[in-house]
């Protein structure tokens, strides 16, 4: 008597260029999801393609198991241009989630950001936001309308993965070269969760949702356990490498917006979540002291 294998659940994933869509789509595979990447029309690398505001073209027709929607675009300083390539990302691209799932009814799991539950004086935070709290409303709404499971995470700061461009990755860099990084006075607050660690939670709820089909709708942040001023962050990656950091501190100013008081999104951490990493261990794993002998 054969045994009947069943096939590898689809995972239609959008955003897959980005550094925590790049990380994801290896962490899929490792656990023996088949991905459909989902990219724009011409884009190279796929064959499945999203038109925002409009719809999305998956090849074969296959139905995915589930959709994983971690496309963004954002920039501190937007020019003209970028506020709407902001919006086709964000906005763009949920709308045209939501009119697929009207048809295929599938989980589906996205990404927010905590700038989106800045306290009321604060309010809206900048564009961004308002396009994230945008894109958010739309796949709440559809989801409560076509009855699909909807999970929403809530993303403070980062590191980890291929992108080099913050303030951890640039100090970093600083350590391994010896060139001055030049910061602004450092006061200003970040919560940071490894990269590896968001995989881990959105895997775990895509694991959960796959299990027990139902149309839940949650939300969850993904606070870890490690908030510094740019100051402090300095001294732990020094005290960690045994190195010091050529910081020319004060030398850029603080931007319109800055976050020096982290404030609370209202949601709690997914319940079976647990940090794994932290920054000691990410710059011990760099071995940077060893570099320096």
């Amino acid at each position: 008597m054969s045994l009947k294998i069943e096939p590898a659940p689809t995972i239609a994933l959008i955003g897959y260029k980005g550094n925590l869509g790049k990380a994801i789509n290896i962490e899929l595979g490792k656990r023996g999801f088949a991905v459909t990447r989902i990219g724009r029309e011409g884009d190279l690398e796929t064959q499945s393609h999203l038109i925002p505001y409009k719809s999305i073209n998956v090849k074969n027709s296959l139905k995915p198991s589930a959709i994983i929607n971690l496309a963004n675009y954002y920039t501190p300083a937007p020019d003209g241009p970028d506020f709407e390539r902001m919006k086709d990302s964000i906005v763009g691209v949920a709308t045209a989630i939501a009119e697929y799932n009207k048809i295929v009814q599938v989980p589906l799991i996205s990404a927010s950001t905590y700038f989106q539950f800045s306290p009321e004086a604060l309010t809206p935070w900048s564009d961004y936001a308002q396009y994230k709290n945008k894109a958010r409303e739309i796949l709440i709404a559809a989801a409560t309308l076509n009855e699909f499971a909807f999970t929403d995470f809530i993303l403070f700061d980062n590191y980890g993965g291929e992108r080099k461009n913050k303030f951890f990755d640039l100090a970093i860099e600083s350590l391994t070269t010896g060139v001055k990084l030049p910061a602004t006075c450092g006061e200003q607050i970040v919560n940071l969760t490894y990269v590896g660690d968001i995989v881990d939670a959105m895997i775990q709820e895509l694991d959960s949702l796959l299990a027990i089909p139902s149309a839940t709708r949650n939300t969850y942040e993904l606070r870890s356990g490690e908030t510094y001023s740019l100051k402090n962050l300095a001294m732990l990656i020094e005290s960690t490498s045994g190195r010091s950091l050529n910081i020319d501190w004060c030398a850029i100013p603080y931007r319109e917006r800055e976050v020096f008081d982290l404030w609370s999104t209202g949601f709690g951490t997914p319940p079976t979540w647990i940090q794994k990493w932290n920054i000691p261990r990410y710059v011990n794993s760099l071995k940077l002291s060893e570099a320096s002998k």
